[in-house]
């Protein structure tokens, strides 16, 4: 867990950490890592397994959790969605793992409400305070089928939660050395 992300394609704190990532990755894809939590960019991502920013299923899945609620409002613009981006939203919700077993890990993540502005005043959604930093007349929906900024636009589905297992080869294997089915580790990013 740290605090910045390594892999983010929200356009806020972009490469921030990759000092971090380049003297740590390897440390932990080598040791069988599972998860890897951040948060510090106001929105939510969840990749599939990455290692030097290419695809690899016996490599973390980075979780970025930041969007338990600010102030500033949430970060919304995203670039374009790398191979590596499952899941992405700009709303404010929370999350928990449930560690099933040694290789059976349930996660949840459910959107608890969303930015929304700019509210008219004759009309504002059921908010419970207005952006201090953000935009004047922004403020939080409490409502979780709100519309939220899913992967970068307004989204008006009904999105609201982000539920999968995590499934890792039993202990004996989770070292990508000691399995075979890992593919090699790449050098130069891709």
């Amino acid at each position: 867990m740290t605090h910045a992300p390594w892999y983010n394609s929200n356009t806020a704190h972009q490469g921030e950490a990759e000092p971090h990532r380049v003297d740590m990755e390897e440390l932990l894809y080598d040791n069988g890592v599972d998860i890897f939590v951040n948060g510090h960019v106001h929105s939510y991502e969840r990749s599939i397994g990455v290692y030097n920013g290419c695809l690899n299923e016996c490599a973390p899945n980075f979780i970025t959790l930041g969007d338990g609620g600010n102030y500033e409002g949430t970060y919304y613009n995203w670039i374009q969605p790398p191979p590596w981006s499952v899941v992405r939203e700009s709303s404010f919700g929370v999350a928990f793992l449930e560690i099933e077993n040694a290789t059976h890990a349930y996660w949840n993540w459910t959107r608890q409400g969303c930015e929304k502005g700019p509210v008219p005043a004759s009309n504002p959604p059921k908010a419970v305070s207005i952006l201090h930093d953000g935009p004047p007349d922004w403020a939080i929906d409490l409502d979780p089928e709100c519309e939220g900024m899913l992967g970068g636009g307004w989204s008006t589905d009904r999105f609201s939660a982000d539920r999968t297992w995590i499934v890792r080869p039993e202990p004996s294997k989770r070292k990508p050395a000691a399995n075979s089915a890992c593919p090699a580790k790449n050098d130069a990013p891709c």
